[in-house]
């Protein structure tokens, strides 16, 4: 009976590439450099992983409410079908709205305040380590920064969830089922 039969095994690196004189020997021995194949896969990974750091990098810059609505919009299944169960339950629209409205309020104040937080950070160390000029911190960072995220992830938030509000339950749902 013909038999087949695999074998696997780790050679050092100074003896993978001779492999080919054993394989031209005993042309029905197939030998595989899974090395070389995940590292060729590695480097593919890489190139993916910058590209896709670059993109979100440029379009963080330059539509920062795209971002947020992508962010919205990745956990938008979830809440639809929240609204859906609240609102079978008994809920009103105005109820599911304040709880929508204060949740995107304080992810917007809380984005606010570690970007405000990092730019301060940020601006004393290019100030005492950089420049070795006196850091003099604007006291307006906190207020704008806080405020201008709450107001951005609030408006960003609302847009992207207020149609399963408006909906009835029984339609979220069967889109959801």
């Amino acid at each position: 009976m013909p038999a087949t039969y695999i074998a696997a095994f780790r050679a050092p690196p100074a003896v993978a590439g001779g492999w080919s004189a054993l394989v031209q020997r005993y042309p029905n021995i197939l030998a595989i450099d899974v090395g070389e194949i995940l590292h060729q896969v590695q480097g593919i990974m890489d190139r993916v992983a910058r590209a896709n750091r670059i993109r979100l990098s440029v379009h963080a810059r330059r539509w920062p409410a795209w971002c947020w609505q992508a962010a919205i919009a990745s956990t938008q299944d979830e809440r639809n079908f929240d609204a859906a169960v609240l609102r079978t339950l008994g809920a009103s629209r105005r109820q599911l709205q304040g709880a929508q409205i204060a949740e995107f309020l304080l992810l917007g104040a809380l984005a606010g305040l570690v970007a405000a937080a990092g730019a301060t950070a940020l601006g004393w160390a290019l100030a005492d380590r950089v420049f070795n000029i006196p850091f003099a911190g604007n006291p307006f960072i906190w207020p704008y920064g806080i405020g201008g995220g709450a107001l951005a992830v609030t408006i960003a938030g609302w847009l992207g969830t207020d149609r399963p509000v408006r909906q009835p339950p029984l339609a979220v749902l069967r889109q959801l089922g």
